[in-house]
This record gives structure tokens, C-alpha cells and sequence, in this order.
């Protein structure tokens, strides 16, 4: 796993190093760069919200960022239908060669034919590890796109285990209720 992780942090210092070219050619910023290609990804997920909690985008950074944006005609804010409190972020079509000339598939196949093989199986894991591993690495890199599904429920298995904690005597009296 450490091999994994260590490998999707060189890819992303690698895309932002491979990034560097079109932001100074479009002048924007690697955050721009990133919000652009996420809005072009998950159009599905078109607010400053997504886009903070899904790329770890801290709120301050992006909300400038996007102004700048905006200000290019890069982006447009539409206020959502039924809350007008959302603002709606939408690529205008003077973003669409930013986003078509940063394709992360192209980066990635480019840093694996400068660093070599594809990612190799590490040694003693199964392919269902690995399969997981590359689905993380691609969350890292590309950020969250839909839901996730877990086959276990979480929620119920720390309620149950709650459940069965019993405390001992002189804690159990103290969180019962008097009343007066």
C-alpha cells in the first residue's frame, strides 16, 4: 500500500509539474487548472462546495480563484432553481481547450512511459487489493465523482458493538437521569 501511495503522490507532483505548461499558456493558476477540470469531469457537481470537499480545495483559495474565473469568462454562476442560496458553476465555452488540453488520462499514460511500467502488483497481495488501490489512486488524482458504495454498514456495526459496551458500576450511575 505504502508503494501505492508514494506512487500517486509522484503522479501528482507529475501533473502539476505537466499542468505548469497550460496554466502559464492560458494564464490561470494550477487551482484554476484543477477547478476547470473538475467542473469538465463532474459537471454533475457544480458548486464551490463540491469542488472544496471533493479536491481538498480550502473554501478561501477557491472562492478567489473561481472570481478570477469567472472574470476570464472561464466559468458562469447560475443561481439553482430551488435554492437560490446555490450558486450553480458551469464551464462556458472558452474553458473547453483548457479542460480538452489537460486530459489526466494523456498525463498519466506520460508519466508511466517516463517513469516506466504501470503500477506492478506488490508482492503477497491479492488482485482485489489491487483493484481497490487503484480505484483510491484514482479518487487522489481525478477526486470524488459518485457515491460510494460500501458492502458493509458502518453506521450499524459501531451501534451494535455500543449496544454490547457494558460500563462498569461506578460510571453506569453517573449517566443515569434523576430528576428531581
Amino acid at each position: 500500500m505504502k508503494d501505492y501511495l508514494c506512487e500517486a503522490e509522484d503522479f501528482q507532483r507529475y501533473f502539476e509539474k505537466a499542468s505548469e505548461q497550460v496554466c502559464r499558456k492560458y494564464g490561470i493558476t494550477v487551482i484554476g487548472l484543477q477547478i476547470l477540470t473538475f467542473l469538465g469531469d463532474n459537471p454533475e457537481r457544480n458548486t464551490a462546495k463540491d469542488i472544496c470537499s471533493c479536491r481538498c480545495i480550502k473554501n478561501s483559495i477557491a472562492s478567489m480563484t473561481i472570481d478570477k474565473l469567472v472574470n476570464r469568462g472561464y466559468i458562469i454562476r447560475e443561481s439553482d432553481a430551488k435554492d437560490r442560496r446555490i450558486q450553480r458553476l458551469k464551464l462556458t465555452g472558452e474553458a473547453d481547450p483548457i479542460v480538452n488540453e489537460n486530459q489526466t488520462d494523456e498525463l498519466r499514460e506520460q508519466f508511466y512511459e517516463k517513469t516506466g511500467e504501470p503500477p506492478k502488483k506488490v508482492h503477497g497481495e491479492c488482485e482485489e487489493e489491487c483493484s481497490l488501490m487503484d480505484q483510491v489512486n484514482d479518487l487522489m488524482i481525478m477526486g470524488y465523482q459518485a457515491n460510494l458504495s460500501f458492502e458493509r454498514d458502518f453506521v450499524a456495526e459501531g451501534v451494535e458493538m455500543l449496544n454490547r459496551f457494558e460500563l462498569p458500576d461506578e460510571i453506569a450511575g453517573l449517566t443515569e437521569v434523576h430528576t428531581a
